[in-house]
């Protein structure tokens, strides 16, 4: 039987992150490396969100959703500016719920609508960023 010690189970430990790194970097780009996202609201600041993330390497936002058009069309200018892509404009925030491809949502909304924004969102499977107030009231 073979007795595991400590030192030599930390020792496997850490070494096991370094073979998966190196097995997956050889094989080449994983689908689970990309994060889809989407902005829902793209006043100030949810422009600022979306502006920050869209600069990191793995992440993509595929909507700016606001009501106001000319909102949607300022950010989806500078989005396709640092990701290299237009995201797709939208007014219904219910069309960002509904798109299987979308892993993650930045809720940016006016406070009122912040907790039935992150409810929709959470039913629909997506994983949600939203800032306070998450909602208005003890109820919500």
């Amino acid at each position: 039987m073979h007795a595991t010690t400590r030192r030599s189970f930390l020792q496997a430990a850490a070494i096991a992150p370094l073979t998966l790194s190196s097995a997956v970097a050889e094989d080449g780009r994983s689908p689970n490396e990309q994060i889809t996202l989407a902005v829902i609201g793209a006043g100030g600041r949810g422009a600022d969100h979306a502006k920050s993330m869209a600069g990191m390497p793995l992440v993509r936002f595929k909507y700016v959703c606001d009501v106001l058009e000319s909102r949607c069309q300022g950010l989806i200018g500078e989005l396709a500016s640092i990701q290299g892509s237009a995201p797709q404009a939208c007014s219904d925030m219910r069309e960002v719920f509904d798109d299987r491809e979308v892993d993650g949502v930045i809720i940016a909304t006016p406070e009122h609508w912040h907790a039935l924004a992150t409810v929709w969102a959470c039913q629909a499977g997506k994983d949600v960023y939203v800032e306070k107030n998450p909602s208005m009231t003890i109820w919500e």
